[in-house]
């Protein structure tokens, strides 16, 4: 059977991360209030705008692949919440917030 990701999976996973550290700290908004969408992109795996988290059903075979690009977009997600001046998609303060999440939550810092 496939591993097929809905917009209520993309929810759970969204709510299942904002238990853990370091997300639970960053007050980010309830599910109700992100928009999740699942596409079928072939060359972007996620993608968040302002409230909005798309995930790609083609790159995602596995829950712990969803999980770790969920965790990508959330960092987006919370960038763009605090208005962060001078943010940038990737920027060093990115760099910093995923080098904790893939700490902490075991993600492979290479491809997240």
């Amino acid at each position: 059977m496939k591993f097929h990701i809905t917009p209520d999976t993309l929810v759970a996973c969204y709510e299942l991360l904002c238990t853990v550290v370091p997300f639970k700290s960053w007050n980010l908004p309830p599910s109700d209030a992100v928009k999740f969408r699942v596409t079928r992109h072939k060359d972007v795996a996620g993608c968040c705008d302002g409230v909005s988290i798309s995930i790609s059903e083609h790159y995602h075979g596995h829950l712990s692949t969803l999980l770790a690009t969920m965790s990508h977009e959330m960092i987006h997600l919370y960038g763009f919440l605090i208005k962060e001046r001078g943010y940038i998609a990737h920027g060093a303060a990115f760099k910093r917030r995923a080098e904790q999440v893939c700490t902490v939550l075991g993600f492979d810092p290479k491809v997240f």
